[in-house]
């Protein structure tokens, strides 16, 4: 659907002579990215709308998307499976403030991020099978994502000191980016495994 969408998009400005012919292909690619990230962006919405926590959604996206721009991890093959995959995460994320009992939110907090910083530190980025990354790119993302998640560790740290349970969704939002990398280095050491024997 998406992809239909964006290829009439593209079409249309072709059509009306905005957009040269050896161009549709890349503003339908550019297209179905804006498209996708306006869904996810809706489902997350919704789900922060339905469960009356805008903010932690808010902390959440912020987190979480922006770091796993420059760590890659787990990509679901289908679309709908990386939709419900995200809001999965998503709300995990949300509702770990409501299932850990404040005392021990600060020890969760400080092991989850800096486990998440040395997950981070250990392996950024992650490559994604079909988006292969040359080595200034590799360069760059890694220590992009290694300067957002101090950021981010330092931030939930200061802002832990008041607000615990927005500490908490950031740390298990980071959390969460560690996991999604760790998921994929399990899945590659299986898929070497495999083709060794």
């Amino acid at each position: 659907m998406v992809l239909k969408l964006s290829e009439k998009i593209a079409v249309h400005l072709y059509n009306k002579g905005y957009i040269e012919e050896d161009e549709i292909q890349i503003f339908r690619y550019g297209y179905s990215i804006i498209i996708d990230g306006i869904v996810d962006f809706a489902v997350l919405l919704t789900a922060g709308l339905l469960t009356h926590r805008i903010i932690e959604v808010c902390i959440f996206a912020v987190v979480f998307c922006s770091l796993r721009q420059f760590t890659g991890g787990y990509h679901a093959n289908k679309r709908y499976k990386c939709i419900i995959t995200s809001l999965s995460v998503c709300l995990l994320c949300i509702f770990a403030p409501s299932y850990i009992p404040e005392k021990a939110a600060y020890l969760f907090i400080y092991i989850s991020l800096v486990f998440s910083v040395l997950i981070i530190i250990w392996k950024a980025p992650v490559e994604n099978v079909k988006k292969k990354l040359d080595a200034s790119l590799i360069a760059k993302n890694r220590k992009n994502a290694i300067i957002m998640s101090f950021i981010y560790m330092f931030a939930a740290f200061i802002v832990g000191i008041k607000f615990v349970a927005a500490a908490t969704v950031a740390a298990a939002s980071m959390f969460m980016v560690a996991f999604l990398i760790i998921v994929v280095l399990v899945r590659d050491m299986r898929i070497v495994k495999g083709t060794s024997k």
